[in-house]
């Protein structure tokens, strides 16, 4: 079993990266590394043996580097058989990658942040568009400006909180239609209707 000992800066010249390690860090995720280093500091030491060979960290340390840093905080992992060693490496990388996010509080975390004008793109999420809507995301005439161009986006008259219905048979429709070319005069009462007509199809709509 192994041990950790205390923290310690070690310059970054010393440090060997492991020749085998199978996760390959990409510009675009160093480059959100570097970021979030600059925003929040060096907050998650590199994990190393006596020898200085990173066990864990490699992303952390090619930031670093392309940050111009002299230093790291590190921490030596004592007590590790070989085989132990290449086998924590290999499932420092993996077992995070098997939890699962809960979306719904992501996105409640993200907007809330946005709300304080913090930049999202430090987390490493981004918020949902506006027009891939699911349970719990806000309505979609909230990114129009007026209401004359939320009527003109669905071709009928607008109803109020109604859209929802609406992007459901668009999405049925060919490219480019409108529920008006479709429906006629009949479209404005698809928007209130629990069940609309499409393609020969009955479709409704439940909560």
């Amino acid at each position: 079993m192994g041990k950790i000992e205390n923290i310690t800066q070690v310059e970054l010249l010393k440090l060997v990266p492991y020749v085998n390690n199978a996760k390959k860090h990409s510009d675009d995720q160093i480059t959100k590394i570097m970021a979030s280093i600059r925003e929040f500091g060096f907050l998650n030491p590199v994990l190393i043996d006596k020898d200085f060979n990173i066990i864990a960290g490699h992303g952390r340390v090619m930031a670093a580097r392309r940050l111009g840093l002299n230093d790291v905080p590190c921490v030596f992992i004592e007590g590790l058989s070989e085989a132990q060693r290449k086998a924590y490496i290999l499932a420092d990388n993996r077992l995070g990658e098997l939890a699962e996010w809960d979306m719904e509080l992501v996105d409640l975390e993200l907007k809330g942040l946005a709300d304080l004008d913090f930049d999202i793109d430090l987390t490493g999420f981004e918020l949902p568009a506006l027009d891939e809507w699911k349970p719990g995301q806000d309505d979609e005439e909230d990114e129009f400006d007026d209401i004359e161009k939320l009527e003109k986006h669905y071709g009928v008259p607008y109803q109020g909180n109604k859209s929802r219905i609406a992007d459901i048979i668009i999405s049925l429709l060919p490219s480019g239609e409108r529920l008006v070319d479709l429906f006629g005069g009949g479209a404005v009462q698809l928007l209130t209707a629990p069940c609309f007509p499409a393609n020969g199809m009955r479709f409704c709509i439940t909560t």
